[in-house]
């Protein structure tokens, strides 16, 4: 099969590689490849839109198939057709598994290994984190994949009105927050440590003597005078 259409060779490998999972499962099933409902050259552009887009309700899918470039003005897609397809194609609805794109396994390490040497006892812990909520806090869970592979999803996506806040928490709650109306500047977050974090903290090794805050990508580069 060779595909055109501009696809990268990752893609296109990619895509390869679903045509012939979705082919060896037909065979399990039927001894044979069947028809399906979508036409074969068509089936390319459907497992695109799939890989990158798993979470797309059947009607969305159906619309992207009818308007790709390689389907739009030979056919005319609905649901039906979609649904037979996948589910000929062993394609299954699931719950995606989601991660931060600022994950990182060596900071992590560190971080535990800092935390054996200093931590004496758990009272001496006080955490700061910066969350956020916008008007798409609310995303979808589900997705369609071949049966047996997982979805993972990874985002780092802010849109719409924003309102952060900045949380103070000890191993027995809350003690403290400051809250703006949009993302954090640098003196925004100095004004909040300055005036709700640094009164509660201690000299070392008393309680509420550590502070743990997490790692950003991009860190608030100014210093609390």
């Amino acid at each position: 099969m060779v595909m055109t259409n501009g696809w990268s060779n990752e893609l296109s490998a990619c895509l390869l590689s679903i045509v012939r999972q979705v082919a060896d499962t037909n065979r399990k099933k039927t001894g044979r490849p069947t028809a399906g409902h979508i036409d074969i050259r068509h089936r390319p552009a459907l497992y695109q839109i799939l890989h990158h887009d798993p979470w797309l309700y059947v009607d969305e899918i159906v619309k992207r198939v009818n308007e790709h470039p390689t389907v739009i003005g030979e056919r005319n897609y609905n649901e039906n057709h979609v649904m037979r397809q996948l589910s000929v194609d062993g394609f299954s609805l699931k719950k995606m598994r989601k991660f931060a794109s600022e994950r990182d396994e060596a900071e992590r390490n560190l971080y535990w290994r800092e935390m054996v040497e200093l931590v004496i006892f758990p009272g001496q812990l006080v955490f700061i984190d910066e969350t956020s909520k916008d008007g798409r806090t609310l995303r979808r869970s589900h997705g369609r994949s071949l049966r047996g592979a997982e979805i993972v999803q990874e985002e780092t996506i802010m849109r719409g009105r924003r309102i952060s806040v900045l949380g103070v928490f000890t191993t027995i709650g809350f003690i403290d927050f400051h809250y703006v109306d949009r993302g954090y500047s640098a003196q925004e977050f100095l004004y909040a440590v300055r005036y709700h974090v640094v009164p509660h903290l201690n000299a070392y090794p008393a309680a509420n003597s550590i502070l743990v805050r997490r790692l950003y990508r991009c860190s608030h580069q100014a210093t609390v005078p």
